[in-house]
């Protein structure tokens, strides 16, 4: 997925958890991958626990648009370091799958 592009923004709440957006451009539905697949999920990454799933992202085209753009909006209680999507065989995985198709550099949260 070398075209896909995406951008995260991250904010601690009142309630001390992690408000997440993330939007992506150029990201292929993923019944186009090879294997196909059903769908992406967005995993959030933190320091000794386990990824935790933050929900089904879907990429979609806007009529006037060139390209795919998808965007997710999610809450994480732990403190996040990256973030991956994968491309899953169903909607609500317990674990990643090995198709990751996007990832973030790790990063510190001040």
């Amino acid at each position: 997925m070398p075209t896909a592009q995406g951008h995260v923004k991250i904010r601690k709440d009142y309630n001390s958890d992690y408000d997440v957006s993330l939007t992506v451009m150029n990201l292929t539905s993923a019944q186009m991958l090879s294997p196909a697949k059903k769908n992406y999920v967005l995993w959030a990454e933190s320091a000794n626990v386990r990824p935790e799933s933050m929900g089904k992202f879907q990429s979609y085209k806007r009529i006037l648009s060139r390209s795919p753009k998808g965007k997710l909006e999610s809450i994480v209680s732990t403190q996040p370091i990256r973030f991956f999507i994968t491309a899953e065989e169903n909607d609500y995985p317990q674990f990643p799958s090995d198709h990751v198709v996007l990832i973030t550099k790790l990063f510190n949260l001040k």
